[in-house]
């Protein structure tokens, strides 16, 4: 990861709680969203907010990807950073029955692309790199080197460019695109759990969730309360 200027990112970096995302800020940021594709830019930041998913995992998503039942949309969603692939479900209805618009308006827009088509075509990144190596830095000091040996697709910079202007109507400096993945983390922690959480979010293990366990609402106020008993 290179250096964050983000002061939310940061903030969640250094141990402090997220400013959470919920459905009626998302819906601001579609209103804010003004874009030469807007379909496709709105349904990029839906999916995004919705499924927690990596950027590189929701940018190689086809319609071949999705299949609908009566209760769900269906997303499959490509695993990556050694994580195996995932069904991520949508419901198609809000608690009341009435159908769920932001279900509805990913399904109406795929239904509408080829098969094989890249759901966020414009936003994919064209840069890509075989056999990539990659060097990382133990806490004790040690370097240590892996290689890829399969195609790595870089994050686009679209992304990195967009999601601050669309996201200012909620900060002032908007929000990194990682920045979803952690909200929707945080948040299936304190409604479903920690074992739903590694399954939804593609973890292979609980190395991850540790970062996120504290900084629920839900988790903080537990330990308040016992504090104060």
């Amino acid at each position: 990861m290179g250096t964050v200027k983000n002061q939310y990112y940061k903030d969640f970096l250094d141990g402090f709680l997220l400013n959470e995302i919920s459905r009626q800020d998302i819906n601001l940021v579609l209103d804010n969203i003004k874009h030469q594709h807007q379909a496709q830019a709105r349904v990029l930041v839906i999916i995004s907010w919705a499924s927690g998913a990596r950027p590189n995992e929701y940018l190689r998503i086809t319609p071949e990807h999705i299949s609908r039942s009566k209760e769900f949309l269906e997303i499959k969603m490509p695993g990556s950073k050694g994580s195996s692939a995932r069904t991520i479900s949508l419901p198609r209805q809000l608690k009341d029955g009435s159908p769920d618009p932001l279900t509805t308006e990913i399904d109406d827009y795929v239904r509408r692309l080829f098969p094989k088509q890249y759901l966020f075509w414009f936003f994919r990144s064209n840069a890509i790199k075989n056999g990539v190596t990659k060097n990382y830095k133990r806490k004790d000091g040690t370097l240590v080197t892996r290689r890829y040996d399969k195609c790595y697709e870089l994050l686009s910079n679209k992304l990195t460019y967009y999601f601050p202007k669309w996201f200012e109507v909620l900060f002032p400096d908007g929000v990194p695109p990682y920045y979803l993945r952690h909200n929707r983390s945080t948040k299936l922690l304190e409604v479903a759990g920690r074992e739903a959480t590694l399954m939804n979010q593609g973890w292979k293990s609980e190395i991850t969730l540790k970062r996120y366990t504290h900084k629920t609402k839900k988790m903080r106020k537990q330990i308040a309360d016992g504090l104060m008993e």
